[in-house]
């Protein structure tokens, strides 16, 4: 434990270093992520002691079973089992290994506060953004123990940050470093691969019509040469993908509905089951599975059913809000509007992408709780949005009754 806590230390020094030299970690922020922190190290107490169980974790086959890593480092449970073990070989003690989802808590911390540092949000907006993501109960349950979501979280967030950046003006040394981590990002799950392309041809294509408006707009052909160009090197990747290549085959049906296999009579299934190989079946079925992912509840009797109810009513809040201001004539954050639909892209492709091979409400969440901090960061949008509404509504009251 003392040593463990020692690395935190000395992890956290390392990253903010910089953040410290510039005194912007101020006591609130501190306090936050120490919440956060503490509430991860009392779960991780809980397991140890047995005093909590969390279905999702594999700690049992990573610290106790095996002795050896997969010998086939592929996208998903062989590469982060080997990663795992990676850290196992340098220093072999349960609290340790334990540890890493927190320690790896710091890289998504940091490269949170940048990624909002960069949408340029006041200060009050960022603790609210900073409370929401780093203690809500789905973050805090999928990303203190080892699961994937932890190391998720921690690449997919460095991705975005330099995406922002490299939108804001294009460097070389940014696009290495977002390749850098599109690798890392890539392996973390099945098919996330075909998001780290999305990413990058997303972020240059942006990039290109923001820092160039005015060629594209005195030459718009090029723009429309340049976007079909796009769809069909994301359709190459995506077909050619070990993910993609099933969808190509023939019987689509048998292998789909082989991955969605579960037990029927579990309180949070639903079950949402391919017919046939047509088209509009598959469409059909897809958009069932998507409709689910987002909207499905058994009931919100207990207390974690009414927190997915929560998390849906926000989340839908923040993706209408989204529709309507990349669509409306708002000015506020408008120099946020290629970063809000970078936003939107990598959220609903990855969420579809999800809610395809996801057939319960538990996963569900599981998977959201990697990708809701994408919809988070539309807060402020609503939260200002709002306060016009409030203020325009108000004056019009006041008007009437003069």
């Amino acid at each position: 434990m003392i040593i463990s806590s020692i690395i935190l230390l000395i992890i956290f020094i390392i990253v903010f270093y910089n953040e410290f030299k510039k005194n912007s970690l101020t006591i609130p922020i501190l306090s936050i992520f120490l919440i956060s922190i503490i509430i991860k190290i009392m779960f991780v107490y809980f397991e140890l002691y047995g005093s909590f169980i969390n279905q999702f974790t594999i700690r049992d086959e990573v610290t106790f079973l095996r002795s050896e890593p997969a010998l086939n480092i592929s996208p998903g449970d062989n590469f982060f089992v080997s990663f795992i073990y990676y850290f196992r070989s340098i220093y072999n003690d349960e609290i340790f290994i334990k540890f890493l989802p927190i320690f790896f808590s710091i890289i998504y911390f940091y490269y949170l506060l940048k990624i909002i540092d960069n949408l340029e949000y006041k200060y009050s907006y960022k603790l609210f953004l900073l409370i929401i993501s780093v203690i809500s109960p789905a973050y805090l349950m999928f990303n203190y123990s080892l699961t994937k979501e932890f190391l998720q979280g921690a690449f997919l967030l460095p991705c975005i940050y330099y995406s922002f950046k490299f939108i804001d003006k294009p460097k070389l040394i940014i696009i290495f470093k977002l390749l850098f981590y599109l690798i890392l990002f890539s392996y973390t799950h099945r098919g996330f691969e075909v998001i780290s392309v999305l990413i990058l041809l997303s972020t240059i294509l942006l990039s290109l019509i923001k820092n160039y408006s005015v060629f594209f707009k005195n030459n718009w052909l090029i723009l429309i040469i340049f976007f079909p160009i796009f769809l069909l090197i994301f359709y190459y990747v995506v077909i050619n993908s070990p993910v993609g290549s099933n969808f190509a085959n023939e019987d689509i049906a048998t292998w789909l509905n082989n991955i969605r296999e579960s037990d029927p009579n579990a309180n949070n299934t639903y079950r949402v089951t391919l017919k046939s190989n047509d088209t509009f079946e598959i469409l059909k079925t897809i958009s069932l599975t998507v409709y689910y992912y987002f909207f499905y509840i058994q009931d919100i009797t207990s207390l974690k059913h009414l927190y997915y109810f929560l998390d849906l009513i926000l989340c839908s809040t923040l993706i209408l809000t989204t529709i309507y201001y990349i669509f409306s004539n708002y000015t506020f954050y408008n120099h946020n509007l290629f970063k809000y639909i970078f936003l939107f892209i990598i959220f609903i492709v990855m969420s579809v992408g999800f809610a395809i091979f996801t057939y319960n409400t538990g996963n569900a969440i599981r998977h959201k709780s990697v990708t809701n901090v994408l919809i988070y960061l539309y807060l402020p949008i609503f939260l200002d949005l709002s306060i016009s509404f409030i203020k325009r509504s108000l004056k019009i009251f006041n008007q009437n009754n003069y």
